[in-house]
């Protein structure tokens, strides 16, 4: 396995848990912390990507590795905004405001949305929602990865680090 790969995947995976985790940050935590932490990750897998490579490789092997990580923080966002939605949903107060949102709509003329069918739509663009957060991430990633391999080429002069093994 390449280094660039290796070096994906790992901070991929770490990357998955750590914006599930910073997601529960209070106010804006996954708006705002998620693309950071999205940002800290792609950079560390493009500079480690660059420095456990033998051969001589280009900031697009961080990028690459960064886009790898950004993949888990894809999926960690979309993880995350389920969770949350099924910890919102357990709410009773959550659901009286479903339905009064149902019968507000139901007092406009030509709209016939019942609160079942509210509900369908919420649990629906739920998902739809982590996965664009995630895609958010996922760009931040690969910006990351490049700065990251960016900053190992500077400080190439050392002789690469060696991979864990895996």
């Amino acid at each position: 396995m390449s280094a660039t790969v290796r070096s994906g995947l790992i901070f991929g995976l770490v990357g998955l848990f750590a914006v599930i985790i910073v997601g529960f940050v209070p106010l804006l935590g996954i708006l705002l912390c998620g693309p950071g932490t999205a940002l800290v990750v792609g950079g560390l897998a493009g500079y480690f990507a660059l420095r456990w490579s033998e051969a001589p490789v280009g900031s697009g092997q961080g990028a690459l590795a960064g886009a790898i990580a950004g993949v888990g923080t894809l999926i960690g966002s979309t993880l995350f905004v389920i969770i949350a939605f099924s910890i919102l949903r357990s709410d009773p107060s959550f659901q009286d405001s479903l339905n009064q949102a149902a019968e507000q709509l139901q007092q406009q003329p030509d709209v016939a949305v019942s609160p079942q069918d509210l509900q369908t739509m919420v649990s629906t663009f739920m998902p739809i929602v982590g996965v664009c957060l995630g895609i958010i991430n996922l760009v931040v990633a690969l910006v990351g990865g490049l700065l990251g391999a960016l900053f190992a080429n500077r400080s190439r002069a050392t002789p690469p680090a060696m991979p864990p093994v895996i």
